[in-house]
């Protein structure tokens, strides 16, 4: 499956699935991650989407708006979303949220074939952790949003497994004030038979090049567009001025 971005692709997104909301997603995800999750989205078609940190529900309405109403969507998030927010209507969307809360570690997904199934994680949750999790449940298919590199982010990600992060910022009690994460650390000398599960791994590049000012410093990015493209700065503004939201989505497979 080619995973690389073309105009039409942004053009198509633009006209059909793009909406405002996304641009008030504050502490969600914005255009430049909303664009790579629909491009995974349409490429894939996926029958059940499992979105773990669902925060005002843009990226629900965004599956929605891309795979149909058929699609199932279970949608797991501790927090109780906003009424101001959306809320998917389409009964084939369940939500396991506030007091009705299921982390994924014990969500049955028995019925569902697995390699229909997409797991999308955006709940700042120890991601190797989640990883182990899938693999424990025949998943197939990952993306997860904020795949922090070294030096980079609150929790610990596939990038920092492979990498080799060794910060002590990932072991419960001397996290950052500002975590989240729930979950211990993994035994890192099992490192290796972990990554071994990993068949493709995809980190979906911004479409403009920016730099990502984080709590541990600045990291630049590549884009899909030359920095100095002036035409297409002007098309494609929506991704310009957005260009240092940006969170290194990553797509993978898992044998």
């Amino acid at each position: 499956m080619d995973f690389t971005y073309t105009h039409s692709d942004l053009d198509i997104f633009l006209r059909d699935y793009y909406f405002t909301d996304i641009e008030k997603n504050g502490g969600g995800m914005r255009i430049n991650d909303m664009f790579s999750f629909y491009f995974l989205l349409n490429k894939l078609k996926p029958d059940v989407v499992v979105e773990s940190g669902v925060w005002n529900g843009q990226s629900t309405k965004l599956i929605r708006k891309v795979l149909g109403d058929n699609c199932k969507i279970l949608c797991l998030d501790p927090r109780e979303i906003d009424k101001t927010e959306f809320i998917d209507t389409n009964l084939n969307t369940i939500y396991y949220t506030g007091k009705q809360f299921i982390d994924f570690a014990s969500l049955n997904l028995d019925p569902y074939k697995s390699n229909t199934v997409l797991c999308f994680f955006d709940d700042h949750q120890n991601s190797a952790q989640r990883l182990i999790q899938c693999i424990e449940k025949g998943i197939t298919h990952v993306f997860f949003n904020d795949n922090y590199p070294v030096n980079a982010g609150s929790h610990y990600s596939i990038q920092h497994l492979i990498d080799n992060d060794t910060r002590d910022k990932f072991i419960l009690g001397k996290q950052y004030s500002y975590a989240i994460n729930t979950l211990p650390q993994i035994d890192l000398s099992k490192k290796d038979d972990l990554l071994k599960k990993i068949k493709t791994y995809t980190v979906f590049p911004n479409i403009f090049p920016g730099i990502i000012d984080l709590f541990k410093g600045k990291f630049n990015v590549s884009g899909f567009f030359n920095e100095n493209d002036t035409a297409n700065i002007t098309k494609y503004n929506a991704f310009y001025k957005n260009r240092n939201e940006y969170c290194w989505n990553t797509y993978l497979t898992i044998e």
